[in-house]
């Protein structure tokens, strides 16, 4: 198989699919993407499970925890429930384009690797034995 053949079934492959180089070098950025959004669900967790405001006592008085506090606790969550949700859906859709790129690479390999056969099977060296009678060495 001559070289130019291949660059010649790449060409109409990239012409076929004129999306498909792009799918191909998104897959380099993904990984930082899911890290990014991993770190996001983290923060969100971390303000989802927020402690809940609690009273205390004050010279010997009990105090209980002002209504505001429990209104900045439920915003508090809020926020971090929707954090998880965002980056749960950064991871999602992170995820579908790593698997679009791969689907894209797939033509890309088989132009590839068109023309080359399977390998052919490489025969074992003849093992003899110590007096080289040609016996087989067991």
């Amino acid at each position: 198989m001559a070289l130019n053949d291949g660059i010649g079934d790449l060409q109409d492959l990239f012409a076929q699919y004129p999306d498909l180089l792009d799918k191909i070098l998104s897959l380099s950025t993904e990984e930082g993407k899911q890290g990014l959004a991993q770190q996001q669900m983290n923060r969100g967790e971390g303000w989802f499970n927020a402690q809940s405001p609690q009273g205390m006592r004050v010279g010997g008085t009990y105090v209980a925890s002002s209504p505001l506090e429990h209104i900045a606790n439920m915003a508090q969550r809020i926020y971090g429930a929707n954090q998880l949700q965002q980056g749960q859906g950064a991871i999602q859709n992170s995820l579908a384009t790593q698997l679009a790129g791969r689907k894209a690479m797939a033509p890309l390999l088989a132009a590839a690797l068109r023309g080359y056969g399977p390998a052919q099977p490489v025969q074992a060296p003849q093992m003899v034995d110590e007096n080289m009678t040609g016996a087989p060495f067991l």
